[in-house]
This record gives structure tokens, C-alpha cells and sequence, in this order.
């Protein structure tokens, strides 16, 4: 009895602190045989389970996985994030979850490690110290790659929801998803945008495919490149004169004058250049 007052006692103080915010998110589910269950997806990973990291064997996977990999085995990591099939999708959507998709991280040094799955449908994490910088991968169940970064991350960039947010931080688009959001192959599905292109869904992508915000901070924001269009002149923006090397740019040309990005970018300027 008195076992059982102490539990009664103890379990608001539990539900009250545990990971994530209980006023904005929903209680989380435990049962791992829903394919659906909610543990905190698209939250920080690194506010609850921090910066510690320990040892762990590495996985050469160049010529494919052997043996199984632990579900949720570590109960603090340094690397965690969410994969989800909507690119802005919000904090604690597990409708938007991917669950039997995984990450590959491909170091620079040519070695790559597959994360764990945690706990939560689409949730990732890996206790690992990372000594180069790595391009992040999306594999799905058969072992296809169907989305990756098109530049590398810096080995402390491991905390990826704090990046990939509902509507992205520091350059990321939004979300990590499980389809090829730049285009490069056919698991990108059809964009519902058929007329009016947008800076998040249409001109970040070509900031960042074209080297732009690898040298430029204001490129990876709205204000940053709404301020160099002209929407009165479009052909005569700074922004697309720069890039096409029309007039001098330290960093050469981007991309020409006959070329999708230019189009698509003259096309959102002519358009009003909205956000």
C-alpha cells in the first residue's frame, strides 16, 4: 500500500517534466507495434538527451548491412532527428512520421554509419563522435536511397530537428523527408505548386543547389534575397546579373541565362517575389 502512495505521489512530477512540452504535444504512446506512435517527432532532440556521447562500433555499409542494428538501445546521444514525408510538417505530427526508413551518414573520409531507430515512429538517433564533415542520407526499407543533402554538414551540425524545423532554420528547407525533395530522381512526388512559385518551396532549393549559401549568410533567407530583386526591372535584378556573371561576382557564374534556376527565379520575381 504504501508502494503504491509513493507511485501516486512520484507520477505527476514524472509526467509533468518529461521530455517535450505537455501543453503543446500530445501524451506519448508507448506501444511499439503501432507503426504510429508518438514520441516528441520533430521536437530538439538534444534539450532532453544531450550532448554525451559514448563509443560504438562503426559500420561500413559501402557494400551493405550486416546484422541488426538496436532500436532505441542508448537513452542519451548526440545525434537524433525525425524523418518525415511532409517538409513542413509541425512538431509532434506523427501522421507525418516515416516509420522503416533510416539515415546513413557518409563521412568525407569515405566511411559511413547507419543511425539507429529510436523510439517513435520516424525517429533517429546514434551515440557517435564525428571527426570530418558528412553528407546525410534517407534510405528506405529495401535499402534505396531516396533523399540526401546536396552539401555537407559540419560534424557539430547533429542536433537535426533544431535545423530541419516546420519551416527550416540555418538553410534547411524544413524537414528531413523521405523523398528526394531537390528532384534529382523519381521518389520526389509531383509539387502541388503549378502557378505561383514561393521563395521556401521554389528558391531556396536553387540558393542552395547553386552554391549560394555556401558564401552568402542573407541566401539562406527571404529578406536576405528579396532585397536584391527588382520586381519593377525582374531581368535587371542584382541577384540574377550576380549569378549569371552579367556583372562581376567573386564567386563566378552560378548558372546561365538559358537554365531552369534562372527561369524559375526570373519567373518568381516577375510574379511579385513572394515569400
Amino acid at each position: 500500500m504504501r508502494d503504491f502512495i509513493k507511485i501516486l505521489i512520484i507520477l505527476p512530477f514524472f509526467l509533468l517534466f518529461s521530455c517535450g512540452n505537455q501543453d503543446i504535444l500530445p501524451v506519448e504512446t508507448s506501444d511499439s507495434s503501432n507503426v504510429s506512435y508518438f514520441h516528441y517527432q520533430g521536437v530538439s532532440c538534444a534539450q532532453c538527451h544531450g550532448k554525451w556521447i559514448q563509443s560504438q562500433s562503426e559500420l561500413d555499409i559501402e557494400n551493405g548491412f550486416d546484422g541488426e542494428i538496436g532500436e532505441g538501445e542508448t537513452e542519451s546521444f548526440n545525434i537524433g532527428g525525425t524523418i518525415f514525408n511532409n517538409l513542413h510538417a509541425q512538431d509532434g505530427d506523427v501522421n507525418s512520421a516515416v516509420s522503416n526508413y533510416y539515415i546513413v551518414l557518409k563521412l568525407n573520409n569515405g566511411v559511413s554509419f547507419r543511425v539507429n531507430s529510436g523510439r517513435g515512429s520516424g525517429n533517429f538517433n546514434l551515440n557517435m563522435y564525428l571527426s570530418s564533415s558528412f553528407i546525410p542520407q534517407v534510405y528506405n526499407s529495401s535499402g534505396k536511397l531516396v533523399n540526401y543533402a546536396l552539401s555537407p554538414h559540419k560534424p557539430s551540425a547533429t542536433d537535426c530537428n533544431s535545423c530541419h524545423t516546420a519551416n527550416g532554420n540555418n538553410g534547411a528547407p524544413g524537414r528531413i523527408v523521405s523523398y528526394n525533395y531537390y528532384g534529382k530522381n523519381k521518389a520526389n512526388p509531383p509539387s502541388n505548386n503549378t502557378g505561383n512559385l514561393t521563395f521556401s518551396n521554389d528558391i531556396l532549393p536553387i540558393m542552395q543547389s547553386a552554391g549560394c549559401t555556401g558564401c552568402h549568410g542573407w541566401a539562406s533567407s527571404y529578406s536576405g534575397v528579396v532585397q536584391r530583386v527588382n520586381t519593377q526591372n525582374p531581368v535587371n535584378s542584382k541577384l540574377l546579373l550576380k549569378a549569371t556573371a552579367t556583372i562581376s561576382h567573386g564567386g563566378g557564374q552560378r548558372f546561365t541565362t538559358t537554365s531552369q534556376k534562372y527561369k524559375t527565379i526570373l519567373k518568381w520575381i516577375q510574379q511579385g517575389a513572394k515569400q
